[in-house]
C-alpha cells in the first residue's frame, strides 16, 4: 500500500515538474508556425464557466483579429 502512495507522489511532483516545460515548449512550436498564436488563457476556463458570453465574445474578437484584410471590391476608391 505504501508503495502506491509512494508512486503517486512521484507521479505528482514530476507532472508538476515537467508540465511548464512541456507548456513553453508547445507555445514555442505553434508560435513559429503561426507568429500571432497566443496561448490559452487561464481566466478563459472560468468566463466560461460562470460568464459564457464574455468568453464567446473574446473568441469571436481573436478570430477577427487573425482573419485576413478584406480585399478591395472593384470600383471601390483607392
Amino acid at each position: 500500500m505504501e508503495w502506491i502512495v509512494a508512486g503517486a507522489v512521484a507521479l505528482t511532483l514530476a507532472f508538476l515538474f515537467a508540465y511548464p516545460s512541456w507548456q513553453r515548449w508547445e507555445t514555442a512550436k505553434k508560435r513559429q508556425a503561426d507568429p500571432r498564436y497566443t496561448p490559452p488563457r487561464v481566466m478563459g476556463i472560468v468566463d466560461e464557466l460562470y460568464h459564457p458570453d464574455a468568453h464567446a465574445t473574446r473568441q469571436i474578437v481573436e478570430d477577427e483579429y487573425k482573419a485576413p484584410a478584406k480585399a478591395p471590391l472593384p470600383g471601390d476608391k483607392p
